[in-house]
């Protein structure tokens, strides 16, 4: 038996990386922004204040994570492909002959 996988559907993504959603209309800028983090490691410490051990006899760590502010992309204007809804059709007019 051949089992056979449907075609994805294809996306409007810019060569920024982003969706079309994400680009205004007007002057195809992107609107894309991220967060930004400074992270740290930090060892995990008892009451005590001795650094708590695995079962490998390794030192816990966690994470500490700090917003550190946001990143917007830099794209000046949409690339990628257009879909097909934005295309308008073109009415042509074919002049009757005269005879």
């Amino acid at each position: 038996m051949i089992f056979r996988r449907k075609p994805k559907r294809s996306q409007p993504i810019c060569g920024c990386g982003h969706h079309l959603a994400l680009h205004d209309r007007r002057n195809g800028r992107c609107h894309h922004s991220a967060a930004l983090y400074n992270e740290r490691y930090e060892v995990v410490r008892d009451g005590d204040e001795k650094p708590v051990l695995d079962a490998f006899e390794d030192v816990q760590t966690v994470i500490r994570r700090e917003l550190a502010g946001t990143s917007i992309c830099g794209c000046q204007q949409y690339i990628g492909p257009e879909p097909l809804n934005l295309f308008q059709p073109q009415v042509i007019i074919v002049p009757e002959e005269t005879e």
